[in-house]
């Protein structure tokens, strides 16, 4: 039987992703660890900020854990494993739910202070404070994308039925998708 690209792509997708997750929350330990130099407002409002610190040391081991969970889920997928949909789909609905967090924890610990701050400011630390808001509400918000779509795909009836196909094959069984 042959793999539906959808499978493929996300496979692809899923170990990219968890990958890119992976080196992520490392360079967020590395940036949290030695920020007293550093010149940066949000880096400073971030590293002084105990409910943000917290926010930290709470999403981070998660992170990881889902880094790892979406990797196992990437290999899954690319052997036709339905364990490897179902673990899609978990990821799925863990990453838009921890999304929905992170877009209230950015907007009240860096938004919301950043753009106090700004009032205070003129010029270009004005423009900075209010573009570093906003970045950071966008990309929370991008970050929503790609758990919607793998939940879209993972769901679709004739990617269940080629899973379900995958697996009769694997057992030596006839597959018939209106049985």
């Amino acid at each position: 039987m042959q793999r539906p690209t959808a499978v493929t792509v996300f496979g692809v997708l899923n170990i990219g992703f968890a990958g890119m997750g992976i080196i992520s929350l490392i360079s967020t330990l590395f940036m949290f660890r030695d920020v007293g130099d550093s010149k940066n407002p949000v880096l400073q409002l971030m590293h002084n900020n105990p409910a943000y610190l917290s926010w930290v040391k709470i999403s981070v081991p998660l992170g990881v854990t889902a880094s790892i969970i979406l990797l196992i889920a990437g290999i899954g997928l690319l052997q036709m494993k339905n364990w490897g949909r179902v673990l899609s789909l978990v990821y799925g609905i863990y990453a838009l739910l921890m999304a929905a967090v992170s877009i209230v924890v950015t907007y009240q610990c860096l938004v919301v202070p950043l753009l106090q701050q700004a009032q205070n400011k003129s010029g270009p630390e004005y423009v900075g404070a209010i573009a570093g808001g906003i970045g950071a509400l966008i990309g929370s918000a991008i970050s929503l994308v790609y758990p919607i779509l793998l939940i879209v795909f993972m769901t679709r009836p004739k990617l269940i039925a080629a899973f379900r196909a995958a697996q009769c094959v694997e057992d030596g069984g006839a597959y018939t998708p209106n049985a």
